[in-house]
Order: structure tokens, then C-alpha cells, then sequence
């Protein structure tokens, strides 16, 4: 499709509705995105260049019943996902390439026996640890309180700030 100076053009796998590609342009460099799949169904990667750079990519892999994994990014630096028995996400956690965390990218989740969010906890230090929490506190009728965000709850580390300054005075 061409409109002007600006094109857009989309290729499909053989066979499939699945997109392969995607090139977007605006008179100057073109940003191609192109993506394998596997076993014709499940995303295995998505890789962004502009100009023929390398700007942005996601590898995927997936565990044996189809649930994402792992995210490894083009820094080499990677996202590792957790789930529940009821296939619920409890966990989303990154990685550096030498294995340490990162800094405020962790999060998890916790869920009640029908499904419904009991937390989310979410930032972290290097270690993974200090966590900001939100409760989440449903109502007779299982409806979310405040529009599904509940009470911020005090993270250990406030807490200990908090303990820290109480000292000082």
C-alpha cells in the first residue's frame, strides 16, 4: 500500500494467514519487521531492523504444554515467566545475561482459588527482592474494589526506610 511517500507492505507465510513480514517506510528509511513461527502456530521470534539495523528483537521459547517461557531480547538479557496450575500468569521476571536481575523489572501475582487477583508485586532491587505490593479486595458480588486497585500495601523496603528514619530522629 503506498500513500503519498509513506508505504506499508505485508508478506505472509506460504499457505497461512500468519504474517512473516511487515515493512514500513516514510520516504526515508525502511523498518522491516520479520517473524518465525513454530509448528505453524506459536511465535518463535519477532526481529525489528531500520535501514538494515538491528533496532529490536524477542526470541521466544515455550514449555511442554504451549506456555511462554522465556523472552530473550536483543541485549541478551531475558524474561522468564512463571505460571499456576490453572495456567495463570504468577510470575514475569528479567534477567541480564550473566544472570543477574535487573533492577525494578519483577513481578508476580497471586490469585484466589477461582481466579481472582489477590496481589501484585511489583520493582525489585538487583537481587530481585523489595517488592511493592497492591492488594486487590473483591466484593460480595466478586466484583474489584477501586476499579481492580486495591489498597497499596507497605513494601518491606518502606518498611525498613520507614523503621530507618524513625531511628535517625
Amino acid at each position: 500500500m503506498v500513500a503519498g511517500s509513506r508505504s506499508v507492505g505485508y508478506a505472509y507465510l506460504p499457505n497461512s494467514d500468519l504474517l512473516a513480514t511487515s515493512t514500513f517506510s516514510e520516504g526515508g528509511p525502511q523498518l522491516v519487521t520479520t517473524r518465525t513461527w513454530e509448528y505453524g502456530v506459536r511465535l518463535k521470534s519477532i526481529n525489528n531492523t531500520l535501514a538494515g539495523t538491528p533496532v529490536a528483537s524477542h526470541t521466544y521459547d515455550y514449555d511442554s504444554v504451549n506456555r511462554r517461557e522465556h523472552a530473550t531480547l536483543e541485549d541478551g538479557s531475558r524474561w522468564d515467566y512463571g505460571y499456576n496450575d490453572r495456567n495463570e500468569v504468577i510470575s514475569g521476571k528479567r534477567f541480564w545475561s550473566d544472570g543477574s536481575a535487573v533492577s525494578g523489572q519483577h513481578s508476580t501475582y497471586d490469585f484466589d482459588n477461582i481466579g481472582n487477583r489477590k496481589t501484585a508485586s511489583f520493582g525489585g532491587d538487583s537481587a530481585g527482592l523489595n517488592l511493592r505490593t497492591i492488594d486487590y479486595h473483591p466484593t460480595d458480588i466478586n466484583a474489584l474494589k477501586n476499579g481492580g486497585l486495591g489498597r497499596r500495601s507497605r513494601s518491606s523496603a518502606e518498611a525498613s526506610q520507614a523503621n530507618l528514619n524513625k531511628h535517625r530522629q
